[in-house]
């Protein structure tokens, strides 16, 4: 059986042509939602949009431990990432 890296899957608008909108604010709105569909995101290739980060949240937004995990994600995958900064509520 053959699978694919993150680098193998990095063009694949022709497979994904829409960028998946992602509710972060649904359920309990942790981190654990920002941590899944970047991780999900970087291995099947598709573009998402995450809005609503953490808005159940006391102190809303992207934390420290979640933009270092945004960034280490997009940089093993050569990937690019828009908005990961301290206090983002989205990031695309």
């Amino acid at each position: 059986m053959n699978s694919l890296n993150c680098y193998e899957m990095r063009n694949t608008a022709e497979i994904f042509p829409v960028m998946l909108e992602i509710d972060g604010g649904q359920k309990s709105g942790s981190g654990t939602i920002v941590r899944d569909v970047v991780s999900l995101a970087s291995l099947t290739g598709q573009e998402v949009h995450l809005r609503n980060i953490r808005a159940k949240r006391r102190s809303p937004g992207l934390r420290p431990q979640h933009v270092t995990a945004v960034k280490a994600i997009s940089e093993l995958c050569d990937g690019e990432v828009h908005g990961a900064e301290v206090g983002s509520s989205e990031i695309t």
